[in-house]
């Protein structure tokens, strides 16, 4: 080879599995070893960083440079050359040959897995999507629509009520929508609108979203908006009390990295609903639509404008991507109507929506905060890209009362690293002093509810590792903690890992209390107030004054601090930025570089995929 693989380690270009994967193919390949390595190790290395395949075309012949110096390593070769040499080597092939990669089309090139991952999960959601709800009758499903629903509306249309039809009439519904738009409230009539319809049998439903934390959310919020459904008791009583985990719902076998259900043992479940779907990675969700019953239906929820899951794959963001006008069949603007009696407008109809298209809702109207509401101002312009009209209404130039010290919104310029000790540490001493004087379990779990500072990078010193390691030592200086060890009293700590023996979720948030038995880690429970675990049982966690946004998914806050870095990082992004002002419930306050923020607001996040276009092939 013209270079030094330990050298592309040493530089961070690689990780370890990327290299040994690249050598690999490599080894195999014979007289090709340089191209069966770099493409390889490339797609690996995409792969990690959250696409699902790599644009072979658009690579080929560029630059391979340093990352951190610029310093050119090598030069990719041609895309004839390349593509040539895969196939001749046979390391890649066509699409359905059995090969370590597959070349698919417009040049995209996938590890194999992947590639049978897209396909398996377009054909199951197609499937799903194609597969109606039959036996239904139209009088006690347009009756069932009007009361849980109201009358037809003459202000446009009623989206809660659209999506509750599709479901209703569907064995799939994916219903999208930003904090305050009602899907938990709209998944709770929907689930009661099912078995109103299904009379005296009572459908099995399962519950599930993808951290421990969104799925006590998720049981908390359809508990609560189950008590405002005027129906019968006994219709009530078939909506679940309990969500899991998708992985716990699932049954993970341990040590094999497999499920218990599959499609040769499915889900024992006519109804399963994911809430935070955006979470949800593409081998999750092939794992979980390929558990779904034959005669089961599939319902969806989340936020298309939120970030993407960690692992590879943008799967709600693809398929909420059928065009920029969301239209609806023909056949299905005509159902609705004949069942709820409202009429779609012209502009939302079109005869090139398929059946997936049909199954796909977006909730518009805000009942939490509206666009009129600063928050609500500013997470709209941040979707459109509108970074500039974003940063006025931090600043206050637009609504001077805006500008105050917890919101609603506010903006700082990032302070330097000398600064920044003088600025958390007034920050610390005014927010967690009050914190830590509460003594009792139940104000410290409610406090943390309060205020949350979140950052885009896990480790530096504006990441949530350092600005944690700060706030540690602003309150021990100030007497306000006093650490033996790591654990002490008012200590915020954060689940990293599931513990299914002591019911504690990756994001699950509690506190260290001390009490008459010594010091205890407590978690808010639904029943019976907090939960007592000894902290030597704990799973893996880590202390959470600063959370990362990733991990905030699923959570929301009163206030919220967003710490931007001093330098533009792939990570911050359009998405990133959103998701990070919508963990607030009234204010947000974002200390950044003016051109990082506006950088990020202009950069969305682009994950290489081809499932979007085998979901909507004629888009």
């Amino acid at each position: 080879m013209d270079f030094d693989v330990t050298q592309l380690i040493q530089k961070g270009s690689f990780s370890h599995i990327d290299i040994e994967f690249g050598r690999f193919l490599g080894r195999i390949s014979a007289s090709f070893q340089e191209e069966a390595f770099l493409a390889g190790a490339l797609a690996s290395r995409a792969v990690r960083e959250g696409d699902v395949c790599l644009d072979l075309e658009e690579i080929s012949g560029k630059e391979f440079q340093d990352p951190e110096t610029g310093e050119l390593i090598c030069r990719l070769p041609s895309f004839d050359r390349w593509r040539n040499a895969l196939f001749e080597s046979g390391v890649a092939g066509n699409p359905g040959e059995f090969t370590p990669l597959v070349l698919g089309t417009k040049n995209r090139l996938y590890l194999y897995r992947y590639w049978q991952h897209e396909q398996d999960l377009a054909d199951r959601l197609s499937a799903l999507a194609n597969r109606s709800i039959h036996g239904t009758s139209p009088e006690a499903l347009s009756q069932g629509l009007g009361r849980l629903f109201g009358p037809p509306g003459k202000q446009g249309v009623n989206w809660q009520k659209l999506g509750a039809f599709v479901a209703a009439t569907r064995s799939l519904a994916i219903i999208s929508g930003g904090p305050g738009t009602g899907k938990t409230t709209t998944i709770s009539r929907i689930l009661a609108l099912i078995a109103y319809l299904q009379g005296g049998e009572k459908p099995r439903i399962a519950l599930a979203a993808p951290t421990g934390k969104a799925a006590s959310r998720l049981q908390e919020a359809v508990e609560q908006s189950k008590q405002t459904i005027d129906l019968p008791q006994e219709i009530l009583e078939a909506i679940p009390t309990e969500a899991k985990t998708i992985h716990r719902l699932l049954g993970v076998i341990r040590g094999k990295g497999t499920f218990k259900h599959n499609r040769e043992n499915p889900l024992p479940y006519d109804i399963v609903v994911v809430d935070e779907v955006s979470m949800v990675d593409l081998s999750l969700m092939v794992a979980l639509t390929s558990a779904i019953p034959k005669r089961g239906r599939l319902i969806l929820l989340g936020d298309r404008d939120q970030l993407a899951s960690v692992e590879a794959g943008a799967v709600l963001g693809d398929i909420c991507k059928r065009g920029p006008s969301d239209q609806f069949s023909p056949s299905l603007a005509d159902a609705y109507f004949q069942a709820a009696g409202e009429k779609l407008p012209p502009h939302l109809v079109s005869k090139g929506a398929n059946a997936l298209a049909d199954c796909v809702v977006q909730l518009r109207e805000h009942f939490r905060f509206g666009p009129s509401t600063a928050i609500g101002r500013l997470s709209g312009l941040i979707n459109e890209g509108k970074g500039e009209e974003a940063l006025e209404i931090l600043s206050g130039a637009e609504h001077p009362s805006h500008n105050t010290l917890y919101g609603p919104v506010e903006w700082d310029p990032l302070p330097g690293p000398q600064a920044l000790k003088a600025k958390v540490r007034e920050l610390a001493l005014g927010i967690y002093g009050s914190y830590l004087k509460g003594g009792e379990p139940e104000e410290l779990l409610s406090y943390l509810e309060d205020f949350r500072i979140l950052c885009a990078l896990r480790q530096g010193p504006y990441g949530s590792s350092g600005i944690n390691e700060l706030v540690e030592t602003l309150l021990e200086r100030a007497g306000l903690i006093v650490k033996r060890g790591r654990h002490y009293h008012g200590r915020p700590i954060l689940v990293t890992r599931n513990d299914y023996y002591l019911s504690l979720y990756n994001g699950d948030v509690g506190v260290l209390a001390q009490t008459q038995s010594g010091l205890r880690a407590f978690f808010l429970t639904d029943k019976d107030g907090p939960r007592k675990i000894s902290p030597a049982r704990l799973p893996e966690h880590e202390t959470a004054y600063a959370m990362t946004v990733h991990k905030a998914q699923g959570s929301e806050f009163d206030n919220v601090l967003l710490i931007l870095p001093y330098k533009l990082s792939p990570v911050v992004t359009r998405e990133l930025i959103y998701t990070a002002i919508t963990r607030a419930r009234k204010g947000i306050k974002i200390w950044a570089p003016r051109g990082v923020f506006l950088a990020g607001v202009a950069k969305p996040t682009r994950r290489a995929s081809g499932l979007s276009e085998l979901l909507y092939p004629h888009s």
